[in-house]
């Protein structure tokens, strides 16, 4: 049977990418006050 080489998420491109820009935003989000965070999305 022939061995399967798979990719790993450190060599996507994309995965690369998407990581550090959910750490930029979860890094910028942290720093907001409690009101901004509550009503980011809300619906009133």
């Amino acid at each position: 049977m022939e061995e399967k080489n798979y990719l790993e998420l450190k060599n996507i491109n994309a995965y690369v990418i998407s990581f550090h820009l959910s750490n930029y935003i979860c890094n910028t989000v942290v720093k907001w006050e409690d009101f901004a965070k509550d009503t980011i999305g809300t619906v009133y």
